[in-house]
């Protein structure tokens, strides 16, 4: 969605939509609302709004620009050396959370695909009702 209205020439549409998310990241956090936005091309003109989200996580990067882009300016400097993650470290990354000037180093689960596919097949079938695991289509 963003690099579609990143693409736009409309300065209005553009006005609307960053005052719309504005609205929903700041109080849709009362009510339990959540939006996650993730993307493959970090380039400034891609994540025009990336400051109206309160958590930003970066994963493995191929350039040290890319990671003030992603995670917030002088973020590389204190710490957040996204574009230094191995390739044998699949799932290691930075967060940085509003208000926390520091970058946190996390490690998230990995999974290959023949795990998804294998617990897909496994677990994708049973149904639980009652407390009770029923295989097979409920």
């Amino acid at each position: 969605m963003s690099r579609a209205i990143a693409a736009r020439a409309d300065p209005t549409e553009k006005d609307r939509v960053k005052a719309a998310l504005s609205i929903l990241l700041s109080q849709g956090r009362a009510v339990g609302v959540h939006v996650v936005a993730a993307i493959q091309d970090p380039r400034k003109e891609v994540l025009p709004f990336r400051d109206l989200f309160p958590t930003r996580i970066g994963l493995r990067l191929a350039e040290a620009a890319q990671v003030d882009l992603v995670l917030g300016d002088g973020m590389r400097d204190r710490g957040a050396l996204c574009d230094r993650i191995p390739q044998s470290l699949p799932g290691v990354g930075f967060v940085v959370i509003d208000g926390d000037p520091t970058p946190m180093r996390v490690r998230f689960s990995y999974l290959s695909d023949d795990e998804i596919r294998e617990m897909a097949q496994t677990y994708g079938r049973l149904r639980v009702i009652d407390g009770e695991v029923l295989d097979g289509v409920a």
